[in-house]
C-alpha cells in the first residue's frame, strides 16, 4: 500500500522519475525532452529527486553528460507502485 508520506513528489517530478525508470540511461537534456519540460525545470527537478530516488552517472557514451538511472529507492519505489497497480486491475 501506498501513503501519502510515500508521494511527496509533485506531478512534474513524478512524469520525470516515471520516464527515467521507462528509459534509463537518459541525459538531462533528453529527459527534459521526453517530458515536454524545460531543462532548467528538469534540472530543479533532478536536485530533488537525486537525494533519494534517481542517480546520475557519467554517460557512458557522452562523458560530460550525466546518464540518468534509478537508484535502489528509486526501484524499490517502483516495484510498490507496480504493485498497487496490480492489485487495483
Amino acid at each position: 500500500m501506498l501513503a501519502a508520506d510515500d508521494l511527496s513528489l509533485s506531478i512534474e517530478e513524478l512524469i520525470c522519475f516515471l520516464t527515467v525508470a521507462g528509459r534509463p540511461g537518459l541525459s538531462v537534456g533528453e529527459l527534459a525532452e521526453a517530458a515536454a519540460l524545460p531543462q532548467s525545470t528538469v534540472s530543479r527537478h533532478l536536485k530533488r529527486l537525486s537525494a533519494d530516488l534517481i542517480a546520475q552517472k557519467v554517460h557512458p557514451q557522452h562523458g560530460r553528460q550525466k546518464a540518468l538511472h534509478l537508484s535502489k529507492e528509486g526501484r524499490a519505489l517502483l516495484a510498490r507502485f507496480d504493485q498497487v497497480l496490480k492489485r487495483g486491475a
